[in-house]
């Protein structure tokens, strides 16, 4: 029989192991992925409708409204949507939901790159090219949704 050090040892390792396996290989359950993810959709959509708040979408025209708060508006949004990602993105779970996640990303990082351009679009006061990349966004959205996760 061994020493007790090394028996002790061996429990360790025997029960790390099977804790290991109990957990999926060390990573998050499917439950416990969804719960984070939701969570910072959650949080990001508050974000989203406190960046939008006073601002009238409907009333909006994109050939005649003046351009200076829509671009602190997308400014804000481009911002919250990348911090949004990149925190998606962090989020460990099982290589489907992980997957589910990626392509979201991928999905969210089009949109920024279509948001820097809109904001390009109407710094510069182009109002045919803000319209071409809003209508690109709309198009995005449709195929993918915007809900390829709980409020987001």
């Amino acid at each position: 029989m061994g020493t007790p050090s090394r028996t002790l040892a061996a429990t360790a390792t025997v029960a790390g192991l099977l804790l290991v396996g109990a957990c999926g290989n060390g990573r998050p359950s499917h439950t416990a992925f969804a719960t984070k993810v939701d969570a910072i959709c959650t949080s990001s959509a508050q974000q989203h409708q406190a960046a939008s708040k006073g601002f009238d979408f409907d009333s909006f025209n994109p050939d005649t409204s003046d351009l200076a708060p829509l671009i602190l508006i997308i400014e804000k949004h481009v911002a919250i949507g990348r911090l949004t990602a990149h925190r998606i993105d962090a989020v460990k779970g099982p290589a489907a939901d992980e997957a589910k996640a990626d392509q979201w990303v991928a999905n969210a990082n089009r949109l920024h790159q279509l948001g820097d351009q809109e904001l390009a679009a109407l710094r510069n006061g182009d109002r045919a090219t803000f319209k071409t990349l809003a209508r690109q966004e709309d198009d995005l959205h449709a195929r993918h949704g915007d809900s390829m996760f709980k409020d987001c």
